[in-house]
């Protein structure tokens, strides 16, 4: 029921544009392009001749292009970083993005980010209010608090990992960190307790 209040939560936060956008593109791979029809990220490789497969891809939302992130365009190649330079804006969820492939083959793009938002969609607060027994106001009120806050920390316990599908809990309450920026924040982020 955790996995289930937890991902409420992150649609509330999205929904409320509660989230911490700039958190987001620098430290999350949600803003990074998937091809529609692998579902897989796209690589410098699909789209440049000798290409790097490890070069992955942002949208640039000013642009109406295309950033790869080690390129000599916006971002620093000697310390290979995905630092973003001040010109680069960033699309969290494009419309209509598409690349032609080194095959020749027009492939629509989106972002991990989009892909997110669809999947959240079948988590509304009524929902989880059925699967948890937490009244949809205080899914409400936890995910604006949450996100709110100066430093939000979640504590989970060892065994979540070990059961069955309590990976799953982790994933979506790490999710409820990162798109909140309380990763990394001092007193906030997501820590594992044991005993």
């Amino acid at each position: 029921t955790d996995a289930a209040l937890a991902l409420a939560a992150c649609r509330i936060i999205l929904d409320e544009n509660l989230h911490d956008v700039q958190y987001i593109i620098e430290q999350t791979d949600l803003p990074l392009l998937i091809r529609e029809d692998s579902r897989q990220f796209l690589r410098e490789s699909d789209v440049i001749d000798g290409g790097r497969h490890e070069c992955f891809a942002w949208w640039d939302a000013r642009r109406q292009e295309i950033v790869w992130s080690t390129s000599s365009a916006g971002f620093d190649k000697d310390r290979r970083t995905l630092k973003l330079a001040p010109e680069d804006r960033i699309d969290l969820a494009p419309r209509n993005a598409h690349v032609q492939l080194l095959s020749g083959e027009d492939v629509r793009l989106r972002s991990v980010f989009s892909l997110l938002r669809d999947t959240l969609d079948a988590y509304d607060t009524d929902s989880a209010s059925r699967i948890t027994g937490v009244h949809p106001d205080v899914i409400r009120r936890f995910a604006r608090e949450f996100a709110t806050a100066r430093s939000a920390k979640i504590y989970i316990g060892a065994a979540a990992g070990k059961i069955l599908h309590g990976e799953l809990v982790q994933r979506a309450t790490i999710l409820l960190c990162a798109l909140t920026g309380n990763n990394g924040r001092i007193g906030g982020g997501w820590e594992v307790m044991t005993f």
